[in-house]
Protein backbone atom coordinates (compact mmCIF):
# COMPACT_ATOMS: atom_id res chain seq x y z
CA UNK A 1 0.00 0.00 0.00
CA UNK A 2 1.17 3.45 -0.95
CA UNK A 3 1.50 6.11 2.39
CA UNK A 4 3.48 8.90 2.59
CA UNK A 5 6.44 7.01 4.61
CA UNK A 6 5.95 4.63 1.02
CA UNK A 7 5.27 6.42 -1.60
CA UNK A 8 4.38 4.88 -5.08
CA UNK A 9 7.47 3.18 -6.74
CA UNK A 10 8.16 4.83 -10.11
CA UNK A 11 9.16 2.41 -12.29
CA UNK A 12 11.57 4.45 -15.23
CA UNK A 13 10.93 1.94 -17.95
CA UNK A 14 7.40 2.12 -18.01
CA UNK A 15 7.31 5.77 -18.44
CA UNK A 16 9.90 5.82 -20.73
CA UNK A 17 7.77 3.80 -22.92
CA UNK A 18 4.36 5.64 -22.07
CA UNK A 19 6.54 8.92 -22.87
CA UNK A 20 5.60 10.41 -19.93
CA UNK A 21 7.79 12.20 -17.15
CA UNK A 22 8.43 10.51 -14.33
CA UNK A 23 6.79 12.35 -11.28
CA UNK A 24 9.05 13.63 -7.98
CA UNK A 25 9.11 13.10 -4.69
CA UNK A 26 8.37 9.38 -5.41
CA UNK A 27 10.80 6.51 -5.33
CA UNK A 28 12.51 5.16 -8.57
CA UNK A 29 13.09 1.69 -9.90
CA UNK A 30 15.73 1.44 -12.73
CA UNK A 31 17.64 -0.92 -14.52
CA UNK A 32 21.44 -1.44 -14.02
CA UNK A 33 22.05 -3.78 -16.08
CA UNK A 34 18.66 -5.94 -16.59
CA UNK A 35 18.84 -6.05 -12.87
CA UNK A 36 16.51 -4.00 -10.95
CA UNK A 37 17.40 -1.26 -8.49
CA UNK A 38 14.93 1.30 -6.26
CA UNK A 39 16.11 4.48 -4.75
CA UNK A 40 14.48 7.02 -2.64
CA UNK A 41 16.57 10.27 -4.52
CA UNK A 42 15.55 11.17 -7.57
CA UNK A 43 18.94 12.84 -8.39
CA UNK A 44 22.07 10.47 -8.69
CA UNK A 45 25.85 10.31 -9.69
CA UNK A 46 26.82 7.88 -11.89
CA UNK A 47 28.93 6.77 -9.18
CA UNK A 48 26.01 6.14 -6.87
CA UNK A 49 24.45 4.62 -9.68
CA UNK A 50 27.32 2.07 -10.24
CA UNK A 51 27.56 1.36 -6.62
CA UNK A 52 24.04 -0.17 -6.81
CA UNK A 53 25.77 -3.06 -8.58
CA UNK A 54 28.76 -3.35 -6.37
CA UNK A 55 30.60 -1.59 -9.42
CA UNK A 56 33.63 1.06 -9.30
CA UNK A 57 34.13 3.82 -11.42
CA UNK A 58 37.41 3.26 -12.09
CA UNK A 59 36.80 -0.08 -13.52
CA UNK A 60 32.97 -0.02 -15.27
CA UNK A 61 31.68 3.00 -17.91
CA UNK A 62 28.22 3.84 -17.33
CA UNK A 63 25.76 4.81 -19.62
CA UNK A 64 22.15 6.03 -20.23
CA UNK A 65 19.72 4.22 -22.35
CA UNK A 66 16.89 6.63 -23.71
CA UNK A 67 13.98 6.27 -25.73
CA UNK A 68 14.72 5.93 -29.99
CA UNK A 69 18.41 3.70 -29.17
CA UNK A 70 19.82 6.94 -27.62
CA UNK A 71 22.89 5.97 -25.49
CA UNK A 72 24.55 8.92 -23.27
CA UNK A 73 28.06 8.08 -20.88
CA UNK A 74 27.25 9.25 -17.46
CA UNK A 75 30.81 10.74 -15.91
CA UNK A 76 31.25 9.26 -12.07
CA UNK A 77 30.83 12.28 -10.68
CA UNK A 78 27.79 13.58 -13.34
CA UNK A 79 24.42 13.99 -11.66
CA UNK A 80 21.66 12.04 -13.29
CA UNK A 81 17.95 13.44 -12.46
CA UNK A 82 16.13 10.45 -12.87
CA UNK A 83 12.61 12.20 -13.61
CA UNK A 84 14.18 13.54 -16.89
CA UNK A 85 11.81 11.69 -19.54
CA UNK A 86 12.74 8.87 -21.46
CA UNK A 87 15.28 7.03 -19.56
CA UNK A 88 14.79 3.44 -19.97
CA UNK A 89 17.44 2.11 -18.08
CA UNK A 90 21.61 2.04 -17.30
CA UNK A 91 24.12 -0.31 -18.44
CA UNK A 92 27.81 -0.69 -17.90
CA UNK A 93 30.87 -1.43 -20.16
CA UNK A 94 34.01 -2.53 -18.44
CA UNK A 95 36.89 -0.47 -19.08
CA UNK A 96 39.02 -2.33 -21.88
CA UNK A 97 42.72 -1.29 -22.46
CA UNK A 98 44.94 -2.16 -25.23
CA UNK A 99 48.50 -2.40 -25.25
CA UNK A 100 49.83 0.96 -26.15
CA UNK A 101 46.92 2.17 -29.11
CA UNK A 102 44.62 3.29 -27.06
CA UNK A 103 40.76 2.75 -25.70
CA UNK A 104 38.95 -0.09 -28.12
CA UNK A 105 36.02 1.52 -29.65
CA UNK A 106 32.83 0.21 -28.17
CA UNK A 107 29.78 2.75 -29.63
CA UNK A 108 26.83 0.82 -28.97
CA UNK A 109 25.62 -1.70 -26.48
CA UNK A 110 25.86 -5.24 -26.15
CA UNK A 111 24.02 -7.90 -23.45
CA UNK A 112 25.54 -8.10 -19.97
CA UNK A 113 26.13 -12.19 -21.17
CA UNK A 114 27.90 -11.42 -24.05
CA UNK A 115 30.35 -8.63 -22.40
CA UNK A 116 31.15 -11.24 -19.90
CA UNK A 117 32.10 -13.92 -22.78
CA UNK A 118 34.17 -10.88 -24.65
CA UNK A 119 36.17 -10.80 -21.06
CA UNK A 120 36.86 -13.96 -20.80
CA UNK A 121 38.59 -14.53 -23.99
CA UNK A 122 40.88 -11.96 -23.30
CA UNK A 123 41.78 -10.67 -26.43
CA UNK A 124 40.78 -7.22 -27.94
CA UNK A 125 37.31 -6.43 -29.52
CA UNK A 126 35.44 -3.49 -30.92
CA UNK A 127 32.03 -2.48 -31.18
CA UNK A 128 31.79 -0.01 -34.36
CA UNK A 129 29.05 1.30 -36.29
CA UNK A 130 29.64 1.63 -40.19
CA UNK A 131 27.26 2.98 -42.75
CA UNK A 132 24.75 2.76 -40.62
CA UNK A 133 25.12 -1.21 -39.92
CA UNK A 134 26.92 -2.63 -36.26
CA UNK A 135 29.95 -4.75 -35.88
CA UNK A 136 31.38 -6.51 -33.30
CA UNK A 137 34.59 -7.36 -34.19
CA UNK A 138 36.82 -9.70 -32.26
CA UNK A 139 41.00 -9.55 -33.17
CA UNK A 140 43.01 -12.63 -33.47
CA UNK A 141 40.11 -15.20 -33.81
CA UNK A 142 41.47 -18.96 -33.51
CA UNK A 143 40.68 -20.96 -36.55
CA UNK A 144 40.26 -24.51 -36.72
CA UNK A 145 42.79 -26.91 -38.24
CA UNK A 146 42.78 -27.50 -41.74
CA UNK A 147 42.74 -23.53 -42.63
CA UNK A 148 44.83 -21.04 -42.88
CA UNK A 149 46.01 -18.56 -41.87
CA UNK A 150 46.07 -20.32 -38.10
CA UNK A 151 44.11 -17.06 -36.69
CA UNK A 152 42.26 -13.78 -38.18
CA UNK A 153 39.94 -10.81 -37.01
CA UNK A 154 36.54 -12.19 -37.28
CA UNK A 155 33.60 -9.19 -37.43
CA UNK A 156 30.00 -10.12 -36.95
CA UNK A 157 27.24 -7.88 -38.09
CA UNK A 158 24.80 -7.07 -35.17
CA UNK A 159 21.35 -6.50 -36.07
CA UNK A 160 19.55 -3.57 -34.30
CA UNK A 161 16.83 -6.22 -32.59
CA UNK A 162 19.74 -8.64 -31.78
CA UNK A 163 19.41 -10.76 -29.26
CA UNK A 164 15.59 -11.37 -30.83
CA UNK A 165 17.20 -11.43 -34.19
CA UNK A 166 19.91 -13.89 -35.17
CA UNK A 167 23.85 -13.25 -36.02
CA UNK A 168 23.84 -14.54 -39.44
CA UNK A 169 27.38 -15.34 -41.19
CA UNK A 170 31.07 -14.51 -40.22
CA UNK A 171 33.41 -12.07 -41.92
CA UNK A 172 37.52 -12.45 -41.76
CA UNK A 173 40.46 -10.71 -42.54
CA UNK A 174 42.84 -11.89 -43.35
CA UNK A 175 40.72 -14.02 -45.89
CA UNK A 176 40.96 -17.49 -44.68
CA UNK A 177 42.07 -20.86 -47.47
CA UNK A 178 42.30 -24.18 -47.21
CA UNK A 179 45.32 -25.84 -46.01
CA UNK A 180 45.11 -28.65 -48.41
CA UNK A 181 44.46 -25.66 -51.53
CA UNK A 182 40.45 -26.87 -51.72
CA UNK A 183 37.90 -25.07 -52.66
CA UNK A 184 35.90 -23.52 -50.48
CA UNK A 185 32.23 -22.35 -51.29
CA UNK A 186 29.84 -19.59 -50.85
CA UNK A 187 32.56 -16.96 -50.25
CA UNK A 188 32.85 -13.26 -51.29
CA UNK A 189 34.55 -10.48 -50.33
CA UNK A 190 32.53 -6.79 -48.11
CA UNK A 191 34.01 -3.69 -47.08
CA UNK A 192 33.71 -3.46 -43.86
CA UNK A 193 35.43 -0.07 -41.56
CA UNK A 194 37.03 0.65 -44.99
CA UNK A 195 38.49 -2.82 -45.64
CA UNK A 196 38.37 -5.77 -47.83
CA UNK A 197 37.10 -8.80 -45.48
CA UNK A 198 35.97 -12.80 -46.69
CA UNK A 199 32.42 -12.94 -46.42
CA UNK A 200 31.09 -17.00 -45.65
CA UNK A 201 28.18 -17.43 -46.63
CA UNK A 202 26.77 -19.51 -43.72
CA UNK A 203 23.08 -20.09 -42.19
CA UNK A 204 20.93 -21.27 -39.90
CA UNK A 205 17.62 -23.38 -41.02
CA UNK A 206 14.76 -21.23 -40.76
CA UNK A 207 13.28 -20.88 -36.98
CA UNK A 208 16.75 -22.43 -35.58
CA UNK A 209 17.62 -19.20 -33.88
CA UNK A 210 16.36 -19.85 -30.39
CA UNK A 211 16.10 -15.70 -28.58
CA UNK A 212 16.80 -16.01 -25.07
CA UNK A 213 19.21 -18.89 -25.46
CA UNK A 214 21.58 -18.29 -28.55
CA UNK A 215 23.72 -15.47 -28.85
CA UNK A 216 27.22 -14.09 -29.20
CA UNK A 217 28.84 -17.09 -27.71
CA UNK A 218 26.71 -20.00 -29.40
CA UNK A 219 27.28 -18.50 -32.60
CA UNK A 220 30.70 -18.50 -32.44
CA UNK A 221 30.44 -21.94 -31.75
CA UNK A 222 28.80 -22.26 -34.85
CA UNK A 223 30.74 -20.47 -36.65
CA UNK A 224 34.33 -22.87 -35.73
CA UNK A 225 31.67 -25.61 -36.91
CA UNK A 226 31.37 -24.68 -40.15
CA UNK A 227 34.73 -23.63 -40.50
CA UNK A 228 35.85 -27.15 -38.94
CA UNK A 229 34.10 -28.72 -41.97
CA UNK A 230 35.55 -26.35 -44.24
CA UNK A 231 38.96 -27.39 -42.99
CA UNK A 232 38.26 -30.99 -43.05
CA UNK A 233 38.71 -30.95 -38.98
CA UNK A 234 36.12 -32.16 -36.72
CA UNK A 235 38.37 -30.74 -34.07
Amino acid sequence: MNTPEHPEIIDLAEYAAQGKRPPKEHSYRFLLDKSPHVTDHAELTGRQILAFGGMNPDQYSLFQAKRHGQRIPVGADQEVDLTEPGIERFFTMKKEHTNGDGQSRIEFELPPEDLAYLRGLEQKWEAIQDGGQRWLVIRGWRVPNGLTPESADIALRIDPNYPMSQIDMAYFRPALGSNAGAVIPNLSTIQILGETWQQWSRHRPPNAWRPGIDGLESHLAYVDCFLSLAGGSQS
